[in-house]
């Protein structure tokens, strides 16, 4: 049965970069993009016939902060099996820590290099 990843990045760079790279770990993986963290609230939470196995969640997006969508998902009681994990730009430990403590499972910083993603990713979905 293949997984499904839902990324959720206000940079379509970033989400391009993020699903090419899952896509290269795991061709089955069905990954779901959104650029609007209040759409992939609604959607999420009201509108999916399914459970993801993941979501990604960028910290700095406008309209609705990564760590506010963690806590609305959080309080879906249908996404508590869902491995949550949030990036950033930068993620100092204190950072982090709240961020694991507000529900998420992992943490990561974006690398630096593209090619140190498929290391990063594939902690997390393998």
């Amino acid at each position: 049965m293949s997984k499904t990843v839902i990324l959720i990045d206000d940079d379509q760079d970033d989400l391009d970069l993020m699903k090419e790279t899952i896509t290269k770990i795991d061709p089955a993986i069905f990954c779901i993009s959104f650029i609007y963290p209040d759409e992939a609230l609604r959607v999420v939470n009201r509108e999916l016939a399914f459970i993801p196995d993941y979501i990604f969640i960028d910290i700095n997006m406008r309209r609705l902060t990564g760590d506010k969508l963690l806590k609305e998902f959080r309080t879906n009681k249908a996404l508590d099996n869902v491995v949550i994990t949030m990036f950033s730009t930068s993620m100092p430990s204190t950072v982090s820590q709240a961020l694991k403590d507000s529900g998420a499972d992992f943490t990561f910083q974006k690398p630096s290099k593209v090619n140190e993603y498929p290391k990063v990713l594939s902690s997390i979905l393998l």
